[in-house]
C-alpha cells in the first residue's frame, strides 16, 4: 500500500477529531506528510496538538481551534478550509476497519524502508545490523490494534461492553428480531432455501430495511440482472406488483395487538407507474441510506474481483459500504481456491468471513438446500448443499423453506439452523404476498396463529 486513499484520509481525520481513542494510539504511528494535502495536514496538526495538550480528541473545541487556523487566511483559502471541514461533518467512520488499513499502511511503510536499509546493512557486509533492522520493522503498527486480551488482568472489554447487545440492524423481521436481535459488523449471514425459493427477494426484503435504517449497502448479483433486480426493490418500496394489476388480493396478517391472524384485502396496483417508483427510491434517501448494484455475468468473477470493486469504490468515490451482499457466492468463480468443490465452497466462505472481519461490515450470502429439503420439510444443519462447512464458517445461517399447503395460504417458515451467538433450532411462520410487494408482510411464533391461517384459506 503505497498510499492512503483520499477517502481514508477523510475518514481518519473526522476520527482524529471525534475520538479519543483513535486520536491516542494514532499520535505516535501517524505523521501529517502521510496526508495529501495542506488543508488535512493542517487540521492533522491540530488535532495531534490538542492531544499532547489535552490526552483528548478537540471534538466540540475543534471549532475554536479551526477558527485560529483560518482566521488571517484571505476569503478563497478560508473557503477551501471551510468546505473541506463540511466535507467531514457528512462522515461516519467505520472505526476498526479504518484502523485496519491505517496499521496496514504503516507496516508497509516500515517493511519497504526496512528492507532497503537491511540491504544497505548487508553491501556494508553487516548482516547482524540486517537482521535487527527486519526484526524491527516486524514490529511496526498501531499500538493496542493487535486483536488480543490478557483476560485476567485486562478489562477494556469489559469498560467497553454496553448494557445490552449492540447490532448493526435489525432483520426486518419482527419474529426473528425477538430471538435474536439482528446483525453485527463482522458477521457472515447465509440465507438457503431451495432452488427458485425466493432467496434474492428475501435479499431485496432486507436491503430495502437496511436503507431505510440509514445503511450503506453494495448487492453483487452473479443470476438476477440489474434491471429484475432494480423491479423488485421498486415493488418493495412501493407496494406494487407486476402481474394481476386491478385484481383484490387477500393474504395472511398477524396481529400482534389482537394476537391473531386476519384476512388483508389489497388491490394491485401497477409498479410500472415510473413516476411512483422514482418518487419511492427519492423518498428512500431522507434516510441516508444507499443502494448500489452490481451485476456479474455467472461465474466471471472472483472473490478478488469483489474486493477490488469495493476498494475502487473506495478511492474513486469516498464510498464504503456497512453491507456487502453477494448473490450468491456458489456461482462466483472460485477457481483460484482449487478444483474438489466442496473444499473449493469452504475456502470461498472462509474468504467472505474473512472480508467481513476485515473490514468490519455485515456480509450476506445465499445458498440451496439438499434435494430432499425441496418437498417443505424444515432444513437442519445437514441440509446444506455440497460442503457442510458452511454452517461452521457463517455466523449466522437462515433457512426458509414451505410446504404447498403454506404457500397456497399465502405463508412460509423461517428456521434458524446456526447461530454462533444465541440461540438455533426454532422456527418461526410469517405471511407474504408478492403481488403486492411484501416479502414479509407479518411474522409470528404462535402455533395456533399457524394453524388458523391454513384454516382460513381452505388449507387442511
Amino acid at each position: 500500500m503505497e498510499a492512503l486513499t483520499p477517502a481514508t484520509q477523510n475518514n481518519i481525520i473526522k476520527l482524529l477529531i471525534t475520538d479519543d481513542a483513535f486520536c491516542g494510539i494514532s499520535v505516535a504511528n501517524l505523521k501529517k506528510e502521510y496526508f495529501s494535502n495542506a488543508i488535512a495536514q493542517d487540521i492533522v496538526t491540530i488535532c495531534f496538538t490538542y492531544y499532547s495538550n489535552y490526552r483528548e480528541a478537540p471534538k466540540t473545541h475543534f471549532k475554536d481551534e479551526f477558527h485560529l487556523l483560518v482566521k488571517d487566511m484571505d476569503e478563497d483559502t478560508k473557503g477551501s478550509y471551510v468546505a473541506y471541514t463540511r466535507l467531514l461533518q457528512s462522515l461516519e467512520p467505520n472505526r476498526r476497519y479504518i484502523e485496519n488499513i491505517l496499521n496496514e499502511f504503516i507496516q508497509a511503510k516500515a517493511m519497504k524502508n526496512g528492507l532497503i536499509q537491511a540491504a544497505k546493512a548487508l553491501e556494508e557486509g553487516n548482516t547482524s545490523k540486517a537482521k535487527n533492522i527486519i526484526i524491527e520493522a516486524t514490529k511496526a503498527g498501531m499500538a493496542n490494534l493487535d486483536d488480543s486480551l490478557d483476560y485476567l488482568t485486562d478489562f477494556s472489554d469489559i469498560d467497553k461492553r454496553g448494557e445490552v447487545d449492540t447490532f448493526l440492524c435489525t432483520t426486518g423481521i419482527d419474529a426473528l428480531d425477538h430471538e435474536i436481535g439482528g446483525f453485527k459488523r463482522g458477521e457472515l449471514v447465509v440465507d438457503v432455501a431451495g432452488y427458485k425459493g425466493y432467496k434474492t427477494f428475501q435479499a431485496a426484503h432486507k436491503i430495502h430495511h437496511f436503507i431505510q435504517n440509514g445503511l450503506k449497502v453494495l448487492y453483487y448479483s452473479f443470476e438476477v440482472d440489474i434491471a429484475e433486480f432494480s423491479l423488485r426493490m421498486d415493488m418493495i418500496n412501493t407496494g406494487r406488483g407486476r402481474n394481476k394489476i386491478g385484481d383484490d388480493i387477500t393474504y395472511p396478517f398477524y396481529d400482534h395487538i389482537r394476537k391473531e391472524a386476519v384476512k388483508v384485502t389489497k388491490k394491485v396496483e401497477s409498479v410500472f407507474d415510473k413516476d411512483i417508483c422514482k418518487a419511492a427510491r427519492t423518498r428512500m434517501l431522507e434516510n441516508g441510506g444507499s443502494l448500489k448494484i452490481k451485476k456479474y455475468p455467472m461465474g466471471c468473477a472472483s472473490l478478488d474481483d469483489i474486493e477490488a470493486h469495493i476498494d475502487y469504490l473506495e478511492s474513486q468515490e469516498g464510498w464504503l459500504p456497512d453491507v456487502v451482499i453477494v448473490d450468491y457466492i456458489d456461482i462466483a468463480d472460485l477457481s483460484n481456491f482449487g478444483t474438489e468443490e466442496r473444499h473449493v465452497l469452504n475456502k470461498a466462505y472462509i474468504a467472505l468471513k474473512g472480508m467481513a472481519d476485515r473490514r468490519n461490515i455485515l456480509v450476506y450470502t445465499m445458498s440451496q438446500v439438499n434435494a430432499e429439503f425441496l418437498n417443505g420439510n424444515r432444513p437442519g444443519k445437514s441440509a446444506v448443499a455440497n460442503d457442510k462447512r458452511k454452517v461452521g464458517n457463517c455466523d449466522l445461517m437462515i433457512a426458509y423453506y414451505a410446504s404447498e399447503a403454506d404457500q397456497r395460504a399465502g405463508m412460509g417458515k423461517i428456521a434458524v439452523v446456526a447461530n454462533r451467538r444465541g440461540p438455533d433450532g426454532f422456527t418461526i411462520s410469517y405471511s407474504h404476498c408478492l403481488d403486492v410487494g411484501k416479502v414479509v408482510a407479518s411474522s409470528w411464533r404462535d402455533s395456533q396463529a399457524t394453524e388458523d391461517v391454513l384454516e382460513m384459506f381452505n388449507n387442511i
